[in-house]
């Protein structure tokens, strides 16, 4: 999670680890809704983790930013409408959370950037858009 910000501090990552976490996963009698001495916040959700976006920007529809094919055997394209998003970077996350690729974005590009994902393994990697709006991700399956 640090990899994806580093200027978050140990108490946000705390607060996104309990946000994110499974709650009521044990016995009912003993797991109660929120923290409980038996389970604490609940089961840790590594992806909810690391994908996690305080500002909802993900779920406006206004803001686009597309990749394809998905899934994807050789370059991958993300596309946005640059009218509407300013990105800034476009990175590459593998399924274990290491960043595998960064691109930065030109002020000037016209929303299409074309990625090689031939040379990665095969396997599940998240796409994360970094801009003036905020943080969005995608999550892509590249194949042989």
């Amino acid at each position: 999670m640090i990899a994806r910000d580093t200027a978050r501090t140990p108490a946000e990552i705390k607060e996104i680890i309990q946000k994110t976490a499974e709650d009521q996963v044990g016995d009912p009698a003993e797991d109660t809704p929120g923290w409980d001495q038996y389970y604490g916040w609940g089961r840790i959700n590594a992806y909810e983790a690391f994908t996690y976006n305080p500002t909802g920007l993900e779920d406006n529809r206004l803001v686009e930013f597309n990749i394809y094919p998905n899934p994807v055997k050789g370059y991958l394209k993300c596309t946005w409408n640059p009218q509407l998003l300013s990105v800034h970077r476009i990175c590459l996350y593998s399924s274990l959370g290491q960043q595998v690729m960064l691109i930065r974005v030109d002020k000037d590009n016209a929303g299409v950037i074309s990625i090689d994902l031939s040379g990665q393994n095969e396997g599940l990697y998240l796409v994360e858009m970094d801009g003036e709006v905020g943080r969005l991700v995608r999550k892509v399956l590249v194949m042989r």
